[in-house]
C-alpha cells in the first residue's frame, strides 16, 4: 500500500497503532541509517551480482532538506542563511541501462545541529566515505563499479584515493588545474585543453533539466573530444612526483537539445552545458568515449530519487518528528520506499 499511495501520511497508511510502532523504531538511540539500510544494501549487492551488466554505476549526490517550518524539531542545523534542516548524501547503484538496483550508502549531517561533522573533518569527506562504502561492496564482485560524481567532488586527493581494482571513478571536473595531454605532450589549464583532444564526433543522451520552469526529459546532442591525460597537483607540489596516473578525459559539449515529449527545440546556446569528465575507464576509441558520457548521463537518476523524495511524490519535508535523529531514520526508510516506486 505504501508504494501504491506514497503521499499518504504514516497514520493514514499504517494506522495510528502501527504508526506509533514505526515512529518508536525510528526514534531508538541504537537505530541509525547504516543499521536500517543493512538488509537493503545486502539485497542491492545480490541484485548487482545477478545483473547482466558488466558495469555498475554508483552515483553519488547530496541533497538538502528544509524543515524551517518545524520549530519544535530539535537538533536541526542551518542549510543556508536562516534555513533550517539537514543534509543527506546518497550512493545509488544502477545497471548500465539506468535501472536502480538499490542504495549502497547514506550519510546525514547538520551544520550547527545534533549531527555535525567531527571538527577534524570537512564536509568533503562525504565523497571519500561513500567511495569506501563502494569499495566494501565491490570486494569479490566480478562487475566493474563506476563511482560517478558531479563537479563538487573535483578534489585532487579524491582522484588518488584508495580503490578496489574493480572500482573506477567518473568525475565531472572544473577546477582550472594544469593538465598534461599525454599524446600531444602539452601542458595547459583545463579550460583550454579541448583544442588538444581527439575528435570523437557527436553522441545523444537523455537527461532531465528545467525547461521553461518545468522539469523535462530532454535529448542532448553532444560533441565529444577525448585524450589520455595526467592531472597536475597544486603548484606547491612537484608535478613529476604528484601528478595522477594516466586518466581518460572526455569533453562533451552540448550542440543541440530537444524536449523528448514535445520534440520542441529547447537549445540555449548561452547556457549550453560542457562536461569535462575524468575517469580511469578506457577511451581508446569513440565507443569508449560514448560509454563514458552515457554512464555520466545516468547520474541524473539520483537527482530523480531526491526529487521524488522531496516534491515528486513522498513530500518528506512535510514529515513531523521530534528530533533530527528520528527524522534521518525516517528519511532512510523513505528512500527505500521511493526506490520501490521508481523501479515499477
Amino acid at each position: 500500500m505504501a508504494c501504491e499511495q506514497p503521499t499518504l501520511s504514516f497514520s493514514s497508511c499504517l494506522g495510528n497503532s502501527f504508526r506509533q510502532t514505526v515512529a518508536g523504531l525510528f526514534a531508538r538511540e541504537d537505530m541509525k541509517a547504516s543499521t536500517m539500510l543493512s538488509g537493503h544494501v545486502a539485497a542491492t549487492r545480490a541484485r548487482a551480482q545477478a545483473s547482466e551488466s558488466e558495469y555498475l554505476i554508483a552515483a553519488q549526490d547530496t541533497t538538502y532538506y528544509n524543515y524551517s517550518g518545524q520549530a519544535q524539531m530539535s537538533g536541526l542545523g542551518v542549510i543556508q542563511g536562516k534555513v533550517r534542516g539537514l543534509m543527506q548524501h546518497t550512493v545509488l547503484l544502477l545497471d548500465e541501462g539506468g535501472l536502480p538496483l538499490g542504495i549502497v550508502d547514506q550519510q546525514y549531517w547538520t551544520r550547527g545541529g545534533a549531527m555535525d561533522w567531527p571538527t577534524s573533518q570537512k564536509e568533503s569527506q562525504k565523497w571519500f566515505n561513500a567511495l569506501a562504502a563502494v569499495n566494501q561492496q565491490a570486494q569479490g564482485s566480478d562487475k566493474r563499479w563506476v563511482v560517478t560524481c558531479d563537479r563538487e567532488s573535483d578534489i585532487f586527493e579524491f582522484f588518488k584515493a584508495e580503490r578496489e581494482s574493480n572500482v573506477d571513478l567518473l568525475v565531472r571536473v572544473f577546477q582550472p588545474r594544469r593538465v598534461e595531454v599525454a599524446t600531444a605532450g602539452v601542458v595547459c589549464p583545463l579550460p583550454t585543453v579541448a583544442s588538444h583532444l581527439d575528435d570523437y564526433g557527436h553522441y545523444c543522451v537523455h537527461i532531465e533539466r528545467q525547461v521553461e520552469g518545468q522539469r523535462r526529459t530532454v535529448e542532448l546532442t553532444l560533441h565529444l573530444q577525448a585524450a589520455t591525460v595526467h592531472i597536475y597537483p597544486n603548484q606547491d607540489l612537484s608535478p613529476a612526483r604528484h601528478k595522477t596516473q594516466p586518466l581518460s578525459l572526455v569533453v562533451a559539449t552540448e550542440v543541440a537539445c530537444l524536449d523528448v515529449q514535445s520534440q520542441a527545440d529547447c537549445f540555449d546556446a548561452e547556457n549550453a552545458l560542457s562536461w569535462f569528465l575524468l575517469t580511469r575507464l578506457p577511451n581508446a576509441d569513440r565507443n569508449d568515449g560514448q560509454r563514458i558520457v552515457r554512464f555520466y548521463a545516468l547520474r541524473w537518476r539520483i537527482e530523480r530519487l531526491h526529487f521524488t523524495l522531496k516534491s515528486g511524490a513522498l513530500n518528506v519535508e512535510k514529515r513531523q518528528f521530534d528530533d533530527v535523529h528520528t527524522l534521518s531514520n525516517a528519511l532512510t526508510f523513505g528512500s527505500v520506499l521511493d526506490l520501490c516506486n521508481e523501479s515499477r
